[in-house]
């Protein structure tokens, strides 16, 4: 179980680590266990729709991550 659970962490952080940011695109930011975790949405409209979320373009979502 415990080798399983490591596994499991690292194909997480593989993840975690491959999503690549368009400095076109729109995102949904939301925070999960510490970690920021975004969702990619088709147009600013589409990520404005829910004013419970929080979107952000991708050139912010970049210079932020640098």
């Amino acid at each position: 179980l415990l080798v399983g659970l490591v596994f499991w962490s690292l194909f997480l952080a593989g993840i975690a680590g491959s999503q690549k940011v368009s400095s076109e695109g729109w995102y949904i930011v939301t925070s999960l266990e510490g970690a920021l975790v975004t969702m990619r949405m088709p147009s600013e409209k589409s990520c404005k729709a829910d004013v419970a979320q929080t979107c952000v373009p991708g050139y912010e979502l970049r210079a932020q991550q640098h």
